[in-house]
């Protein structure tokens, strides 16, 4: 299988690809995480439910804010919980993507220790916190580590320096199992 992977190619596009070429796909970010997750049968998580997501962040948030009423984000969400919220889960996502487990030492700085206790209240709830971008990624990733993908080559429409960081360790993971990676060359 080969693919043509970009980050705008989720977004439609002019002119069109063309599709009618066998055995190559034309993917984005999101594409790619859909398309892969129904290789591996990580498949079936519903689209659209970030509402869902920065409400039940909110209640870990105020669950947090009982035992330490003076978190750095108390004030900001005692004036709007619910962008707060969303604001402190986009973070905690780019964190999740960056590589972090949200463990904390004494060494962890007190911010990125608020957020990994926030964390911890989201996993104790009994509801189960519906998995996100990031999170699926991360799901992906430790899958792939396992096994192989039926990707041959992927051929990308921006320079690496333009991948976000992420993609980019997936992709190399990728390249240590015999994936070709193809960059356009720089002019």
């Amino acid at each position: 299988m080969n693919l043509v992977f970009g980050i705008a190619l989720d977004n439609p596009s002019w002119p069109q690809p063309d599709h009618s070429q066998g055995g190559k796909l034309w993917l984005g970010p999101n594409g790619l995480l859909q398309w892969l997750e129904f290789y591996f049968g990580l498949a079936g998580h519903k689209n659209n439910i970030e509402h869902l997501r920065i409400e039940q962040y909110r209640q870990a948030i105020r669950q947090h804010l009982e035992k330490d009423a003076t978190a750095f984000f108390s004030r900001s969400f005692a004036a709007d919980q619910f962008a707060t919220a969303a604001n402190l889960l986009s973070r905690r996502d780019e964190l999740l993507l960056a590589g972090w487990d949200f463990s904390s030492t004494a060494s962890t700085p007190l911010r990125l220790n608020c957020i990994a206790q926030v964390e911890q209240a989201l996993q104790s709830r009994e509801q189960r916190f519906p998995l996100g971008f990031a999170d699926r990624f991360i799901v992906l990733e430790q899958k792939i580590r396992i096994r192989s993908s039926p990707i041959q080559r992927i051929n990308f429409v921006e320079p690496a320096s333009l991948i976000p960081a992420h993609w980019q360790r997936l992709f190399e993971l990728l390249q240590q199992q015999g994936v070709e990676l193809n960059y356009p060359s720089p002019n």
